[in-house]
């Protein structure tokens, strides 16, 4: 499942979480040099600013390499609800997309390492335990 955006967002910045009423720990910047910034609980993802137009925000479930981009992030997200939703940084949510485990790895997909309007957050299912 594939699930498309596009936005301008406030302050050039897309959140990704499970759900934001679970939310405990919110991301912070301490490197102005990273577009991405994670707890465990969500991702902060910069983007291009607004005067330069819409970022397309993409959800998507697909495995496949995204062409013209680069891994910026991979982590994995708490996903209790069975949902990841991106949102703006005042709640709005702008995407929401089924995830059918409690756990998803995250990967962040950008297509510029200074202003991306490329955002893709590859959501995956986590890997299973050998044993």
């Amino acid at each position: 499942m594939l699930v498309a955006i596009e936005c301008t967002p406030s302050n050039s910045v897309v959140f990704l979480c499970g759900n934001r009423e679970d939310v405990r720990e919110w991301p912070d910047w301490d490197d102005e040099q990273n577009l991405v910034a994670a707890t465990s609980d969500g991702i902060l993802v910069g983007t291009s600013i607004s005067c330069d137009g819409p970022t397309t925000v993409v959800l998507t479930d697909d495995s496949q390499i995204v062409a013209g981009a680069w891994i910026a992030w991979e982590g994995i997200l708490p996903t209790p609800r069975g949902t990841v939703e991106a949102s703006t940084c005042e709640g709005d949510v702008i995407g929401v997309l089924r995830v059918p485990h409690d756990r998803t790895i995250v990967r962040v997909w950008l297509n510029d390492d200074q202003w991306p309007d490329r955002v893709v957050f590859q959501c995956l299912p986590p890997a299973p335990l050998s044993g």
